[in-house]
């Protein structure tokens, strides 16, 4: 068609009218110097064939509900879709998914699955819509691959409060510390457990840092917050406070002065790993009141029912409580001998009369009154095992008094594999268990499996556990063992070996190595040594006493050399007559200059002390005569 250049003007493209766009409208493009045209339709297939060669296996934004059918395909592509099942296309096989999210790819005829992602993605807030070919979602693929990406690092997953470097404390002075530098993350899971709050910490350390809290308490906590600021307290942090804070240590003050610091930090660095390591060294397993004991007058044995812990070890049968397994109670239990070398086999009876010697079962020589230590033990989830004793003993009481200290041989398959939870202690001759004390006894392990025995053996206990469990809490010594022992173990004989508290936490007695004693005051009953006499010279027993003088008569009292260092005693005129103090052998008397070494008068007390220690020099005090 001719063009009129008489009819022909220019419009801008806003002055046009507007119009929806359909697939079968032209759109103008120059092929060369010619001016060529094309449907939108035909432009929209050349576009993605375009993307697609470039791009590779692309993204296609398509909703896709639960029983629904999938869209058909003739590229290689892939959707998102949740759990749920759908009808495939182009003979491909219906596909079920299970998952939060899961990615299908298409083949160019129909879909299969090609990732189950098996994590909570809230999928409502992503819309997605096909227009002849286009293709457009809301959030774009980036903000999706961005979301998963945070997914797969933790993003939404809840941690804990803990550095994951830290260079350490370090002494300086007897008031400052130097901080190594430290990294780590202060987490908030509380105010919105679903959205965790993640507040990275970095902390360049600093040198002769000022315990600010060492003038109390005995010891100080140190923590770093969320903004990188060190802070120091005496009362041990509590859970909050080390979910807020990140706590790197301690630093020990008992006297006011810094002694050492200790390096333990709150860490997050492989926190699985962590509780791993802690079951294995403590057993691994940990028993909740599952004990045998005798069934009556007879060899056999029940069991209490309780529980065992150990890592994982209900996981198969109960994820929301994997690592507590139930045993139940058993009457006549049955459980199997193994020797050292593993004989043996399931029996329901004790065998009172054999013993292990090398693995092999062994009749047990001589007197029924000889005894020997059997052990049980539960292989959680399995059964009840035991093994003979290895060891004669002369008498009940011999095999009572070696529990917890004997020799024994596990059988290797044992090792790491059973928990003990009782030893029997039993007589050649027994015939009933229940015969407590006489011919049988069972001692159970503690929750990890150790035994304490009659007597002496392997401790775990606290000092606080015996204490609380004291009938009359005390230490009895005997003339072979001789006294309590306290030896100073840290680096210098200054250091206490012996401290005590108040209420609130602080020192109010200590006691060095080198035995020097702090206190607040004294109160202690103080022994006499009455004289009747009108002379009388002080001796070294007299330290910390109080001397009675009773005459009528004046009392000359002498002071002589070679009194031991820090030598104090009192002195109480009990009669009429007046005493005077003197010196001898180099001593030296100190009072003051209105004073005269003399008592007041009758029922006057004067004391008398070394002087800082000096030897020889002594300081009277009290009731002394006045100038």
């Amino acid at each position: 068609m001719a063009i009129d250049p008489i009819n022909t003007r220019t419009i801008a493209i806003d002055e046009l009218p507007s119009a929806p766009f359909n697939t079968t409208d032209y759109i103008a493009h120059g092929i060369g110097a010619d001016l060529k045209k094309g449907t939108i339709e035909e432009f929209s297939t050349f576009l993605s064939t375009y993307l697609g060669v470039i791009g590779g296996v692309g993204f296609r934004a398509v909703t896709v509900p639960d029983g629904g059918t999938l869209p058909a395909t003739t590229q290689e592509e892939f959707i998102l879709v949740g759990p749920g099942t759908i009808t495939n296309v182009g003979g491909g096989a219906d596909i079920t998914t299970t998952e939060e999210l899961n990615a299908l790819v298409s083949n160019g005829t129909y879909w299969f699955i090609g990732v189950e992602i098996p994590i909570n993605v809230e999928l409502a807030g992503i819309t997605q819509f096909i227009r002849s070919g286009f293709t457009n979602t809301t959030p774009s693929e980036d903000a999706v691959f961005n979301a998963l990406a945070d997914l797969s690092s933790g993003g939404s997953t809840q941690s804990d409060t803990g550095v994951m470097t830290f260079a350490g404390l370090f002494t300086n002075s007897s008031t400052t510390i130097n901080i190594g530098a430290a990294e780590g993350y202060v987490v908030d899971n509380e105010t919105d457990p679903f959205n965790p709050v993640k507040t990275f910490v970095t902390y360049s350390g600093e040198a002769n840092k000022t315990v600010t809290t060492v003038g109390s308490g005995i010891a100080s906590y140190v923590m770093l917050s969320s903004t990188g600021v060190i802070s120091f307290q005496n009362t041990f942090p509590t859970s909050a406070e080390r979910k807020a804070k990140i706590w790197l240590g301690k630093v020990s003050h008992p006297l006011g002065v810094i002694t050492l610091v200790v390096n333990e930090p709150d860490y997050i660095l492989s926190p699985l790993a962590f509780s791993r390591d802690w079951f294995q060294d403590l057993g691994p397993y940990v028993n909740n009141g599952v004990y045998p004991y005798a069934n009556g007058a007879n060899l056999n044995i029940n069991i209490t029912g309780g529980t065992i812990t150990g890592d994982g070890i209900n996981f198969v049968n109960s994820k929301t409580n994997p690592n507590r397994l139930s045993s139940g109670a058993a009457s006549v239990a049955t459980f199997t001998y193994r020797s050292q070398t593993g004989a043996g086999g399931a029996v329901t009876a004790v065998t009172p009369g054999f013993y292990d010697v090398g693995g092999v079962v062994t009749a047990i020589p001589g007197s029924t009154n000889q005894a020997t230590i059997q052990y049980f033990s539960v292989l959680p989830g399995i059964g009840y095992v035991a093994q003979l004793g290895q060891t004669i003993y002369p008498t009940f009481a011999a095999a009572v008094a070696a529990l917890g200290k004997e020799s024994f041989v596990k059988y290797p398959s044992f090792v790491g594999n059973v928990l003990p939870i009782a030893a029997l202690v039993v007589t050649k001759g027994c015939t009933a268990l229940n015969d407590t004390g006489v011919t049988a006894q069972f001692f159970n392990a503690n929750k990890n499996g150790d035994f304490f025995g009659s007597s002496a053996g392997t401790s775990t206990a606290t000092l606080q556990s015996a204490y609380n469990n004291s009938v009359e809490p005390e230490i009895v010594t005997n003339s072979s063992l001789d006294g309590f022992t306290v030896r100073r173990g840290s680096a210098s004989d200054t250091d206490n070996i012996i401290v005590g508290q108040n209420g609130a936490n602080t020192v109010t007695f200590a006691v060095t190595g080198q035995g020097n004693v702090t206190m607040n005051n004294l109160s202690a009953l103080i022994t006499s040594n009455n004289q009747v006499g009108t002379t009388y010279t002080v001796v070294a027993a007299d330290n910390g006493k109080q001397v009675i003088l009773s005459n009528a008569s004046a009392v000359t009292v002498t002071i002589p050399s070679g009194l031991p260092t820090g030598f104090n005693c009192k002195f109480y005129q009990q009669g009429t007559g007046k005493v005077s103090f003197t010196t001898s052998g180099g001593t030296v008397l100190r009072y003051q200059t209105y004073e005269l070494p003399q008592t007041e008068e009758q029922y006057s007390i004067v004391g008398m002390e070394n002087v800082t220690n000096l030897s020889g020099v002594y300081k009277l005090y009290g009731q002394l005569q006045s100038l």
